[in-house]
């Protein structure tokens, strides 16, 4: 077995095979089978994207905005978050990402909800009887998506706690 990855040289597949590390961007590979007699088989590419780049720019943001709230036993609160690429959400060991926001100065979570491998992940909250009533609501301030749950881009990149756009609020 022969490899290379500069499309000239070839090298056996015991020199420094197993000590490659991809680089960003596209790794490109060929490889072949040589009979003892020196015979090389056509060669195969391998061409794989190696991406580092994180995709999880939130461009907008919809729901209920900050300010005076009248909330409801059962009502249910919800926010999307408008990424410029799709994401992907899930639960790690039971938990939902979450965002957080406040309701008369409590500190909520509202849970992701729906559309992993869309670029609009949507979290809601449902109120208790005992929340219900008057106050100030504080819309999310960061998509604080490290509580709990998951949410990568297409390819496998953790998000991090990132500032939601205030003035890209959407209210419905």
């Amino acid at each position: 077995m022969q490899y290379s990855r500069d499309n000239g040289t070839w090298n056996p597949a015991t020199a420094v095979w197993g000590g490659y590390a991809p680089q960003p961007g596209l790794n490109r590979w060929r490889v072949r089978q040589v009979d003892p007699a020196g015979n090389a088989s056509a060669p195969v590419a391998i061409d794989f994207d190696f991406d580092t780049e994180r995709d999880e720019r939130v461009v907008r943001v919809e729901g209920p905005p900050s300010g005076p709230f009248t909330a409801v036993a059962g009502q249910r609160i919800v926010w999307v978050l408008e990424f410029e690429k799709p994401m992907y959400a899930s639960a790690v060991r039971g938990t939902a990402p979450g965002i957080q926001f406040a309701f008369r100065g409590q500190q909520l979570m509202a849970r992701w909800s729906g559309g992993s491998g869309t670029n609009r992940l949507e979290y809601a909250y449902v109120f208790t009887a005992a929340q219900a009533g008057e106050g100030t609501l504080e819309a999310p301030k960061s998509a604080c998506l490290c509580y709990g749950g998951l949410v990568t881009d297409a390819a496998g990149n953790k998000l991090r706690k990132h500032g939601v756009p205030a003035v890209q609020l959407v209210t419905g």
